[in-house]
């Protein structure tokens, strides 16, 4: 049925968390909840039947995933997707920058 449609971009917010409070976000006010690795495993399956190129992990702060290195090892299954990751940097640490290092199809 839908065979022919292509996704160009998608984005996915896998958690509600944040370590901010802006004004102007739909998120302030401290909500809750996250998107489990597994679900996203699923829809990056059933995404790809549409040739999506590209999928840009949102949050909240996406670092503040509970199992954000289950992530990052999810994303390196999928090289022929490039994943952004959309953050406010303020958790980036060595740790994070080495687990990304060498994984060419995620930009921040």
């Amino acid at each position: 049925m839908y065979e022919n449609i292509e996704v160009s971009t998608l984005l996915i917010q896998i958690t509600n968390q944040c370590n901010l409070n802006c004004s102007h976000c739909y998120l302030a006010g401290g909500k809750t909840g996250e998107m489990s690795v597994e679900s996203l495993r699923e829809i990056i399956k059933e995404v790809i039947k549409y040739h999506v190129k590209e999928i840009i992990l949102t949050g909240g702060e996406p670092l503040l995933h509970s199992d954000i290195r289950g992530v990052f090892t999810l994303i390196k299954k999928y090289p022929e997707i490039n994943f952004g990751l959309v953050t406010n940097g303020i958790l980036l640490n060595e740790t994070i920058i080495k687990e990304l290092e060498g994984n060419d199809n995620i930009y921040i």
